[in-house]
């Protein structure tokens, strides 16, 4: 079958959200990445996956290819 859209929120889709988050809409998944100074020359950097996956398949799937992206 095929993945469901991500739906986001207007106000929370793709875009920059000022100061620090960048979020990029891939359809079936979101990225966000978060920027946190740490001092004047320095940023952390997180990054966020999230999917919504209602068949354990389907997280069997997220999970498996979010450790082989790490990982690899």
């Amino acid at each position: 079958g095929r993945l469901e859209p991500y739906a986001g929120s207007p106000d929370w889709d793709t875009g920059q959200h000022l100061p620090c988050m960048v979020r990029i809409n891939y359809n079936t998944y979101m990225w966000t990445r978060w920027a946190v100074p740490i001092d004047a020359h320095n940023t952390r950097m997180f990054y966020c996956h999230t999917a919504v996956r209602r068949t354990a398949m389907g997280r069997a799937y997220e999970w498996l290819s979010y450790h082989l992206s790490i990982t690899g």
